[in-house]
């Protein structure tokens, strides 16, 4: 007779996402959700699962995702399902939300508020924000972000609770500070990527929200010297819909936040030929403000 799963709900009360399964890979989530609350709860056959975590022919690990889009994908290694649950939590929750728009970007925390970046897919624009963690600011978020706009105007920043990551090697010659920054807290690594854990004073844990100030797009070039300007409101709403990450959510839904953001933040393009160079430039530009 097979085994009943285990049922469990991640999230805040008021928005509960529902497991079953879990508790194989209770043990890996540490390494890349950040403050996520998570409990055991009784079994009800009348509940709907969210998410399914199965056992597959050859001990394969199916991970079921059932809202948003019906989606099963298979994992030799229990990190590696776990580090697709994480995902998909962080993908489940803002889609059961609602008033949020979840962007692939990462965020720093400034004294006047988070500063948001956004890039071209393919560009590392989490990089700078560890980058400038690396250099003393707190880290908001990394890779992935959620941006809410209320009816008096202001745009927040939502963490999603992911633990930050960075690509092995290192990119762009890195300074030496930065590499002892990833060395210090890296917790665990593969060939590939080494999983980054902060204290909370260096890092926005999951839900932890504060009011955004300026969002750049960055840009690669081979230019000598760093230059920031201004994006029309076209240009700063475009970059926000090209950041998506929930593909399968009606646009419109989306567009409305996006309009709101780009009428309510400055939006400004970035150039830069290192991450160094642009870390330093958004220095200046914060110090002269």
């Amino acid at each position: 007779m097979q085994e009943r799963p285990e049922y469990w709900t991640f999230g805040p009360e008021q928005c509960p996402i529902l497991v079953s399964g879990a508790e194989r890979l209770l043990i890996y989530l540490p390494f890349f959700l950040n403050g996520w609350p998570f409990k055991h709860c009784e079994f009800n056959p009348q509940a709907k699962v969210n998410i399914e975590i199965l056992g597959g022919a050859d001990g394969d690990i199916i991970i079921h995702q059932k809202v948003s889009v019906e989606k099963r994908s298979a994992f030799k290694s229990e990190f590696e399902a776990a580090r697709e649950l994480a995902d998909i939590l962080i993908a489940t929750y803002a889609y059961l939300k609602g008033d949020v728009i979840y962007l692939r970007g990462s965020a720093t925390v400034f004294a006047s508020g988070i500063t948001v970046f956004l890039a071209p897919r393919g560009q590392s624009e989490h990089q700078l924000a560890l980058r400038l963690a690396a250099k003393g600011l707190r880290l908001f978020s990394d890779n992935k972000i959620f941006l809410r706009s209320d009816s008096s105007s202001l745009v927040s920043a939502v963490s999603p609770g992911n633990t930050p990551s960075v690509l092995l090697p290192l990119e762009d010659d890195p300074h030496a500070v930065f590499e002892d920054f990833v060395s210090s807290f890296t917790e665990i690594r593969n060939s590939k990527r080494a999983f980054l854990k902060l204290w909370d004073s260096e890092c926005a844990g999951f839900n932890e929200q504060a009011a955004v100030t300026s969002i750049f797009e960055l840009q690669r070039s081979d230019c000598d010297e760093s230059d920031i300007s201004i994006l029309n409101a076209d240009r700063a709403n475009e970059l926000i819909m090209e950041n998506c990450q929930l593909s399968n959510v009606d646009p419109e839904r989306y567009r409305a936040i996006s309009r709101e953001i780009a009428e309510n933040i400055p939006i400004s393009k970035l150039r830069y030929n290192s991450f160094d160079q642009a870390a330093r430039a958004l220095l200046n530009q914060k110090m002269d403000c």
